[in-house]
């Protein structure tokens, strides 16, 4: 990933590691036109960056500070910019700090970024991301000693093989991801929104601070009509879709269009601010998107927009490694088919391109539950029926945990939640699992090759969308008055999930019968983890496929994997279709390709760079 990296040592001096970090560096540079700079360096800490050439970073120094910004604060002047941060710099070196100054500007800011801020007196260091951490940050500490980056490879490298945290795996495997500040790793951590990183050789310490954590309980708009709420919320899209496009010859504004609903919201918000744009849609090579790529087609042509399919060859290992490498796991194996998707792009557009995205849109969904949860047992009967990938019991089996450590892990997690009501905690759960932990690592997947605006992730229209009150979000009715509200060109074409054209009342009945029945199948979870054995047991990987033959060699040359897996138990597992589905199995191939590469010399995945990654699939 690009990106900064940081080793701040409060006691001891950090020059002694260079050898050590200057190969860690260079393990980062993950295509030619990547390029290391070391950014600022002093006794107590080394700061660097990776990046290409038009990855966005910025510079300010006066006397007494210097800051560094990497990715971006929209909407504002260069000078606003360089302003605002030196505000920011100076309240956090103040003698009487106040978190408070800083909460409010963040929640005003629309911005993607890290900032990292030096007291040129004292060394002191502050390291701050943005309301909702939409740039992921990997930090450890240990003694005197913190490593932060941008890429977890980095702290992982100079850890020298860290043990993984055998919990992690098992809510990898459950959901596709560790919750919230959870690695795959022990004591290597993903940094929460809004957090404060403190460290320098004055104070002798390191502090890290959460300063403010958000509460989905509270609807500011709960007494406003759908139609005001839907006004309000467009200009607020509006805007950041006008904050993200940029002139000159050498950007290009496009999106990638489907023929879903939000990649739709922010195409028609694009239109409707009167910013040029072009379309761009990938059709897999299974054709398994060929319905989806047909509707954005017929859409491109309404809007009267330039539109291009990109059609993908099967994925490769060597797109499997690279996406091990760069993203360390975090975003699991199988999404390593968009790469080349992501390449072509870059090649068609020019290295400028910034790609406008309907990621995620989750904050105009709600809950998605039109039962009151009375209580945490309700709750989590949603949390592991809605979204859990392996179920709870071949999970334990497979770690050699109890199940019942893995549920009251997850159980302290949604009960931690500031909101008063069970329904807003399962908000919660899902904002900052599905939302944070698994989306914005897949958008941070995309900045490998080119920046990527997601104007429905702008802090303020999030913040805007979480205080709608949830009756005016159940069946998607919130999204799609949104796009019957924008330029009437999209409104007729049908959408995917569906196949029902917004304004047919039909559909939004059938969207109704759809959750009535989720909702009486969540009370069974026995019942929905059988539904869901039958739906996996047609998309599974053959005995002969490259998955599962490189995760054989995996366990036969990686002993580490035993330290973590019931050997027996996982070979039972990948022979039992029924269970082990293909996201089952691609899931499972994550954590033993992330295990071989930390604590082995080789990734069997060298051995089937050229080999095809969905052959053999039944």
């Amino acid at each position: 990933m690009p990106g900064l990296s940081l080793i701040c040592d409060v006691k001891n001096e950090v020059q002694r590691q260079d050898s050590q970090v200057t190969t860690c560096f260079a393990s980062l540079l993950h295509t030619d036109d990547y390029r290391h700079e070391t950014l600022r360096r002093a006794r107590s800490f080394l700061l660097g960056c990776t990046k290409y050439e038009h990855y966005p970073t910025r510079s300010f120094e006066s006397d007494d500070r210097y800051v560094f910004l990497e990715g971006r604060i929209y909407g504002i002047s260069e000078a606003e910019t360089e302003k605002q941060l030196f505000n920011v710099a100076e309240l956090l070196f103040s003698r009487h700090f106040e978190k408070e100054p800083i909460v409010e500007w963040q929640h005003q800011c629309d911005g993607e970024f890290v900032l990292f801020v030096l007291d040129k007196s004292s060394e002191e260091i502050c390291v701050l991301n943005d309301a909702l951490a939409h740039l992921p940050v990997y930090y450890s500490t240990f003694n005197t000693r913190l490593l932060l980056s941008r890429e977890i490879r980095f702290v992982t490298n100079l850890l020298g093989r860290p043990d993984l945290e055998r919990m992690s795996l098992a809510q990898y495997l459950v959901f596709g991801y560790p919750l919230e500040e959870r690695t795959l790793w022990r004591n290597v951590f993903r940094l929460r929104p809004l957090s404060l990183v403190r460290a320098g050789p004055r104070s002798e310490t390191i502090t890290i601070e959460t300063l403010a954590t958000l509460d989905f309980g509270h609807k500011e708009h709960e007494n406003a009509q759908l139609q005001d709420n839907v006004r309000r919320l467009l200009s607020t899209h509006g805007q950041a879709c006008s904050n993200r496009s940029r002139d000159g010859e050498a950007c290009q504004n496009v999106i990638s269009l489907s023929g879903g609903l939000d990649s739709r919201i922010v195409a028609g918000s694009l239109q409707r601010a009167k910013i040029p744009f072009t379309g761009a849609t990938f059709l897999d090579s299974c054709k398994r998107a060929s319905r989806d790529a047909d509707l954005a087609r017929r859409l491109a042509e309404r809007l009267d927009i330039q539109w291009q399919l990109f059609e993908l060859a099967p994925p490769k290992g060597r797109h499997a490694l690279m996406l091990l490498r760069s993203k360390g796991g975090m975003n699991y194996l199988a999404m390593s088919f968009l790469l080349p998707f992501l390449a072509q792009l870059r090649t068609a557009y020019g290295p400028g391109i910034d790609l406008f995205t309907g990621d995620t849109g989750l904050g105009l969904r709600g809950p998605d539950v039109s039962l009151k949860l009375r209580n945490l047992d309700d709750a989590l009967r949603y949390v592991f029926a809605k979204h859990a990938r392996c179920s709870l019991g071949d999970t334990a089996r497979l770690l050699n945990l109890r199940k019942r450590d893995i549920v009251d892990e997850v159980a302290a997690r949604v009960a931690s939640y500031p909101e008063a009501q069970w329904t807003s905690k399962y908000e919660h759960f899902v904002l900052s699992g599905r939302g944070a932990s698994w989306h914005y690592e897949g958008m941070d997947r995309n900045r490998i090759f080119f920046w990527l605006c997601a104007p429905l992730e702008a802090t303020p229209v999030v913040l805007e969308a979480v205080n709608i009150p949830d009756v005016q979000k159940v069946n998607h009715r919130l999204r799609r008055a949104l796009v019957r509200s924008l330029p009437p060109e999209a409104c007729p074409i049908e959408e995917a999930d569906t196949s029902a054209h917004l304004a047919d009342v039909r559909s939004g009945m059938r969207q109704t019968i759809k959750t009535r029945l989720a909702d009486v199948l969540y009370r069974y979870p026995w019942l929905t983890s059988r539904i869901r054995g039958a739906r996996r047991g047609g998309a599974r990987y053959g005995a002969s496929s490259t998955v599962v033959q490189c995760i054989r060699k995996q366990l036969a040359g990686c002993p580490s994997i035993g330290d973590y897996f019931s050997v027996r138990a996982l070979d039972r597992y990948m022979m039992n279709g029924n269970r082990c589905g293909r996201i089952q199995m691609d899931i499972l191939f994550t954590i033993t390709s992330v295990i071989e590469d930390c604590t082995g010399d080789a990734s069997s995945l060298e051995e089937y760079m050229d080999a095809g990654l969905e052959n053999d699939s039944e």
